[in-house]
């Protein structure tokens, strides 16, 4: 009994880990689809305001990218 009962401790709590981990990612997917749909202008002009107050260059991200030599 002692073995099957530390095996079912240990299956119960692997379980709770995967409801909690699918959880985290619902959550997760969820924040990210309502900063898509609401927050994005929003965090991209903050970006922009924190890099012109710091001096850091703001790249053109609609430009095209050419590869390197690396």
């Amino acid at each position: 009994m002692g073995i099957t009962n530390i095996l079912c401790q240990t299956l119960q709590s692997r379980s709770q880990d995967i409801l909690n981990a699918t959880h985290r990612v619902s959550t997760s997917k969820l924040l990210l689809q309502q900063l898509r749909n609401d927050g994005w202008s929003n965090l991209v002009e903050n970006v922009k305001f924190f890099c012109l107050k710091h001096e850091i260059e703001i790249h053109d991200m609609s430009a095209q990218y050419v590869l390197g030599r690396g």
